[in-house]
């Protein structure tokens, strides 16, 4: 069992708790004198992975960008490629935003997805991503996704059910088996 937490103050900001992992292309130096943890490829399977956004950017610049804490994130961890197997991620950013994945199974090129710096680079980064429940939270929406399969190399997304709602409740949609075949950005 493998456990890190990151603290600032005395609170734990960010954590990540892996029963089991295989890693390959190790650096010991990197991770002993430089404290990153640096490797060619990471498997972590059944992990439970928190990650809160510093505050103190919030109070710097209140419109972070994704990519700002795909960086933040690259401190860490650096790895070529990332594979979860049945994790649990929870992601929460400055400004309400936030994001709960259960039972996720991804493929991430590491690398591609830290160094994209646009929405189309995070796309291309993410191989494949498959979850039994994800809720965002987007300003004043709440959207939940439930079965939900992406293949990042052709860029189809499939999902049993979509519901969204905004807080005052005057808009809620619910959608059942979605399907689409090509995922393009406006960027």
């Amino acid at each position: 069992n493998f456990s890190f937490q990151q603290l600032t103050g005395n609170k734990t900001t960010n954590s990540f708790t892996i029963p089991r992992f295989l890693l390959t292309g190790l650096s010991w130096n990197d991770l002993i004198f430089e404290q990153r943890l640096t490797a060619r490829q990471a498997i972590l399977l059944n992990p439970t992975i928190n990650y809160t956004e510093p505050a103190e950017r919030q109070r710097r610049n209140k419109n972070k960008s994704i990519f700002e804490t795909l960086a933040d994130m690259n401190q860490v961890i650096r790895l070529d490629d990332l594979n979860i197997v049945d994790g649990k991620i929870n992601i929460k950013l400055n400004g309400g935003t936030e994001m709960k994945l259960d039972n996720a199974t991804l493929s991430v090129e590491s690398r591609s997805l830290l160094g994209s710096d646009k929405l189309s680079g995070i796309r291309r980064s993410v191989n494949n991503l498959n979850f039994s429940k994800g809720v965002f939270h987007i300003n004043d929406y709440a959207i939940e996704l439930n079965g939900v399969d992406y293949s990042g190399d052709k860029s189809k997304f499939r999902a049993a059910s979509v519901n969204v709602v905004n807080d005052s409740r005057q808009i809620a949609a619910r959608a059942q088996t979605v399907s689409m075949n090509e995922i393009l950005i406006n960027e």
